[in-house]
């Protein structure tokens, strides 16, 4: 989805928030969250990092997430093709966009990311 125009790492902020969200309303006892930003990741450790207009909505996402098997890792920006194409195809459309397979667009990148582990519908 496209969030706006912001620095990176609140636009960074805004988009973790969006994906913890959506994980916690859809009721997902297992969430693993990849980031290419490792300020995003030290986050998780230091909430005060996080813009005090987004950490209202941040403090609420950590605390959730407690229930869950939740694990956050940083990856670098080269790694995850996907992440690339799908945050492109967000700054090209205003609405939100959900998936339940793989899109086409990022399918090539999907398997060369060693990303092909079983895709498991969370209800």
């Amino acid at each position: 989805m496209h969030i706006g125009l912001s620095d990176v790492f609140t636009t960074e902020v805004q988009g973790v928030v969006k994906a913890l969200k959506i994980a916690l309303d859809r009721g997902w006892s297992s969430l693993w969250l990849e980031s290419d930003s490792s300020l995003v990741v030290a986050s998780f450790q230091q909430p005060l990092l996080v813009p005090w207009r987004l950490r209202n909505q941040w403090e609420y996402c950590l605390l959730r997430i407690r229930n869950m098997q939740f694990k956050v890792t940083h990856i670098y920006h080269e790694g995850n093709a996907c992440a690339d194409k799908l945050a492109n195809f967000g700054v090209h459309h205003q609405n939100f966009t959900w998936w339940e397979v793989v899109p086409n667009f990022i399918r090539e990148d999907y398997v060369r990311n060693g990303m092909c582990l079983p895709m498991y519908r969370y209800t």
